[in-house]
């Protein structure tokens, strides 16, 4: 991992879950030969309790390996990756330069749904389901045809201050 880039994940993602997950993909998109960064504005301090780690790793995970996986249809592929916890949400957008989501934008979150072949399509599905048993919200936009941008926002408290159990929701 880049240096000033090791120095972003250990300094100010304080989570120590969500650093593995970034390290992790580090290696993945070098083993890919695709520029993975952090925006150097994230900030993150530990997780709320009621965010489990493995349903965390689920929806970080697969929407990065998503965008890994679409960037590699350009010449120089990129995924940018930024997480922030100011106000009340914790919000981690990932950014790829491929070829952008299909036209087909309202199936890209549905069960079996993908572009990429069969027995494929269940990641952003899994990553839907997550968000919407911590009480937030996926947006995914493409911009200029070849820019995606992957939002998931992550409430820190949820309504009435109950705790969550998300995996009840696949």
């Amino acid at each position: 991992m880049k240096d000033k880039q090791n120095h972003l994940v250990t300094n100010y993602i304080k989570d120590t879950t969500v650093q593995a997950i970034l390290v992790g993909k580090y290696g993945r998109a070098s083993e890919l030969k695709v520029d993975f960064s952090m925006d150097p504005e994230s900030r993150l301090e530990k997780l709320p309790a009621h965010i489990g780690d493995s349903q965390l790793i689920s929806i970080i995970g697969n929407v990065i390996n998503n965008a890994l996986e679409a960037s590699l249809t350009h010449h120089r592929p990129a995924v940018t990756v930024s997480i922030s916890d100011y106000g009340k949400d914790i919000i981690v957008e990932v950014t790829d330069n491929g070829q952008g989501l299909s036209d087909e934008l309202d199936h890209v979150i549905e069960k079996g749904y993908s572009t990429k072949g069969s027995k494929r399509g269940y990641g952003l599905a899994i990553v839907q389901a997550l968000v919407e048993g911590y009480e937030g919200f996926l947006e995914y936009h493409r911009f200029q045809g070849e820019t995606t941008v992957f939002t998931v926002y992550l409430p820190k408290q949820l309504r009435g201050g109950q705790s969550n159990d998300s995996s009840a929701h696949l």
